[in-house]
């Protein structure tokens, strides 16, 4: 009896212990899960322009980036019209509607006296997008053209995985239809322009660097998104002197994939 009981005790400890371990991974795996991220109302005050284009989450590629800024500055100076390119890695649960919306007022996207800016916010935790027109484009970009664009060039390539397109063909569409002398919609990617090295960017870049050291050691999460813009492809726009002081108009559109 006894021969027989030993291995059949041992078999059920064993079995015991097993169900234990892989009820405790489950617990810390729900754990780490939930853990919450970052506040949303302390994510928009840590968040700087790092030019027209700022990803946060190193979506684009080095040269798309570059010349994706490089064609908005020429937006800029042929119409004055400021579009502002974010992608997030999350926006802590908020309602798209309404980051963007003070986001857009935060940094004062479009100038002051026009209200021309455009505001093109890719959440990706949240998986949203929206595309946010101030008060002097509303008539050009109505929140139909605005879903428009969004449905047409936008989310299919989000849906097949394309990020990089999608933000670079929704941005062209928008600065096509503002009449600024860049490329056409449904371009399948920027080429990258030549260019010497910034020192001005480089400079700035280090600066940075050593602040969001600083605030990734005081503040983990805010930290976080600084320095994960920093380290992006493109890194800190050179020589970018912020927006001109324009207003949402509260119009747009936005989209899930």
């Amino acid at each position: 009896m006894d021969a027989v009981s030993g291995p059949w005790c041992a078999m059920k400890t064993t079995g015991r212990a097993k169900i234990s371990l892989m009820c405790l991974a489950l617990i810390l795996s729900a754990a780490g899960c939930s853990r919450p991220g970052p506040d949303p109302e302390q994510l928009l005050r840590s968040l700087r322009p790092q030019g027209f284009v700022s990803d946060y989450a190193g979506v684009l590629p080095a040269g798309t980036r570059r010349d994706l800024e490089n064609r908005l500055r020429d937006l800029e100076r042929a119409t004055a019209a400021e579009i502002a390119v974010v992608v997030l890695p999350s926006i802590g649960g908020a309602d798209i509607n309404d980051f963007a919306s003070r986001l857009f007022e935060r940094w004062g996207i479009g100038k002051k006296s026009h209200d021309n800016g455009v505001l093109f916010l890719v959440a990706l935790k949240e998986r949203k997008v929206r595309i946010e027109v101030g008060y002097g484009l509303e008539p050009l970009i109505t929140d139909a053209t605005a879903g428009q664009i969004l449905d047409k060039y936008v989310v299919p390539r989000f849906r097949q995985g394309d990020l990089a397109g999608g933000i670079v063909n929704g941005t062209l569409a928008l600065a096509k239809l503002i009449g600024g002398s860049t490329a056409g919609a449904e371009s399948s990617g920027v080429h990258n322009r030549d260019r010497g090295p910034d020192v001005v960017g480089l400079v700035w870049m280090l600066l940075i660097m050593v602040l969001a050291i600083g605030l990734l050691i005081r503040h983990p999460i805010l930290g976080y998104f600084l320095l994960s813009g920093i380290g992006g492809p493109g890194g800190f726009g050179g020589g970018f002197g912020g927006f001109g002081g324009g207003a949402s108009g509260g119009g747009g559109a936005g989209r899930g994939w």
